[in-house]
């Protein structure tokens, strides 16, 4: 029992942050909680467990600090999550490791849940974790035969064992709460935001919906499991006790329902700013109503495709018309909308992209991902495309839902990645568009999706001289902009331009935004 086990959530690759997905840096500027981690620790200190606790990625160490840093803390037993898309880099801190400390390293999440033996035999880790790691991580800190642990697969003599599935939690409720008092706090943020600090909570695990792409559902199960409402709000208390001021509820699926509405309605005496993600077909304007009032600001929704024979292949159960009812429901209630879109499903051709890119314009989310579709091992998504040899790389490292991996029968990967590249030009280079998020900046804070954006842009050119295409995106907006919107006079002189548009302002034009043109400045007023 004196001995010490670390939790670590290491930060041993430059271009992502891994937690529940891995968020590329390049297109995002995202940098989660480790939550899972956060819940493991607290159920060990809670049992008794001497622990340590380091988020690499949070404290924004390199390889190097991050290996001096564990060195540092001398455990004896180290805890760790890993990830499909950081594993070449997660592999090499191992070794090192490894090489400085001989003790067991053990690893939880989706990739061990999904290919365990795989995962042991191609690295130095000792023990693969599947599914849910709570009880599984108590077992081994406490040194119990690793022939008497369920859900683990370990090496024996050279050879890998793999122990029967462990039973998942049925009561939630039995947890403690995520220890967020060894956190770095101030430092994680997400795609959009209105105040910081901010985390993360899950009122619950599991969905007992059949999308065949996701893999969330291999590690807590196909079917909902969820806290009480009462549970949730004494994490809420304790959340505020510590200082936060935004939540993000990031369950696979949050239920419009009774629960959730009792939740909200708990929150609200607390000024949480928060958001929560959900399907089209579990929307109600009831709950939204009631979200609202208590501080909630922003759905994520996954819209995934605007053909509905792609949408039928990914087994979602959703039609076109739920997605744009789901919309009009969160436009009436003046909420934030998130979207995702996939590009590269295998019976998607060119018409079927540009299908998916108009329904994005239209729906017209405030935010919108287009992820290139990456089928995870272990799931039918990915059975189909590797059996009907629609994969065009296999290893571990392509699994972030940015590097194209896979062909359609009508698409090359290369096809695939300019669709997807031009998805966000169309999206994010409209007027329209450009002038609804600067209306918001009074409203709502943007600056997280602003430093998204301009993350964006920049990879999306990352293969083009930049300065090059300033003058095309400028003409392009300019013309919009002068069909869409009142235009004042050219003003040679900028100071006078900048005067104006503030009188402009005072008289109720709050939105009066001057733009440089070839001979002068002009004021563009709503």
């Amino acid at each position: 029992m004196n001995k010490k086990v670390l939790i670590l959530n290491p930060y041993a690759c430059k271009n992502y942050y891994s937690d529940i997905t891995v968020q590329w840096k390049k297109r995002t500027n995202l940098l989660h909680p480790p939550i899972f981690l956060a819940y493991i620790a607290a159920f060990l200190r809670s049992n008794g467990i001497n622990i340590a606790f380091l988020d690499a990625a949070g404290e924004n160490l390199d390889f190097r600090k991050n290996l001096k840093r564990i060195i540092k803390i001398k455990p004896d037993l180290i805890i760790t999550k890993t990830h499909f898309s950081t594993w070449n880099w997660e592999k090499s801190l191992f070794v090192a490791i490894k090489e400085k400390l001989r003790l067991p390293v053990v690893s939880v999440g989706i990739h061990p849940t999904l290919v365990p033996e795989e995962f042991l035999k191609e690295s130095t880790f000792d023990i693969a974790v599947r599914k849910e790691p709570e009880l599984t991580c108590l077992d081994i800190a406490k040194g119990l035969e690793l022939k008497e642990i369920k859900g683990i697969s370990y090496r024996d003599d050279g050879t890998i064992v793999r122990n029967p599935d462990r039973e998942l939690i049925e009561n939630l409720d039995i947890l403690p709460f995520p220890a967020r008092d060894l956190f770095p706090h101030k430092n994680y943020r997400l795609s959009s935001y209105k105040r910081k600090p901010m985390t993360v909570i899950f009122t619950g695990r599991g969905c007992h919906f059949n999308c065949i792409h996701c893999g969330q559902q291999v590690v807590w199960g196909h079917r909902r499991r969820v806290r009480s409402a009462k549970n949730v709000i004494k994490e809420i208390e304790e959340i505020h006790k510590l200082g936060y001021k935004e939540i993000s509820f990031e369950d696979q699926i949050v239920e419009c329902d009774e629960r959730m509405i009792e939740i909200a309605k708990g929150i609200k005496k607390y000024n949480f700013s928060w958001k929560f993600g959900t399907r089209a077909d579990l929307i109600n304007e009831e709950a939204l109503k009631i979200f609202k009032k208590a501080g909630c600001y922003e759905v994520f929704l996954g819209v995934e495709s605007g053909d509905e024979k792609c949408l039928g292949w990914l087994n979602k159960g959703i039609n076109l018309k739920q997605i744009e009812e789901a919309f009009k429901m969160c436009r009436k209630n003046k909420l934030f909308i998130n979207a995702t879109f996939m590009i590269g499903l295998p019976r998607e051709n060119r018409e079927s992209v540009i299908k998916t890119i108009e329904l994005a314009k239209k729906l017209n989310p405030d935010y919108a991902t287009f992820y290139a579709f990456t089928p995870i091992p272990g799931t039918l998504a990915f059975d189909f495309y590797k059996s009907n040899s629609l994969l065009t790389k296999e290893n571990w490292n392509s699994i972030d839902f940015q590097k194209v991996c896979v062909k359609t029968k009508y698409l090359s990967s290369k096809e695939i990645e300019e669709l997807i590249n031009e998805a966000y030009k169309q999206f994010y280079f409209r007027i329209s568009y450009i002038f609804k998020m600067l209306k918001k900046i009074n409203s709502f804070s943007i600056i997280g999706a602003i430093c998204s954006l301009w993350r964006l842009i920049i990879s999306l050119f990352k293969r083009e001289n930049l300065n090059n295409r300033v003058k095309e995106i400028k003409e392009k907006i300019l013309e919009e902009a002068k069909k869409e919107y009142k235009f004042s006079e050219i003003f040679e002189d900028k100071r006078i331009a900048l005067k104006k548009t503030k009188t402009y302002r005072q008289n109720g034009f709050y939105f009066a935004i001057p733009i440089k043109e070839n001979n002068g400045w002009r004021i563009f007023i709503e």
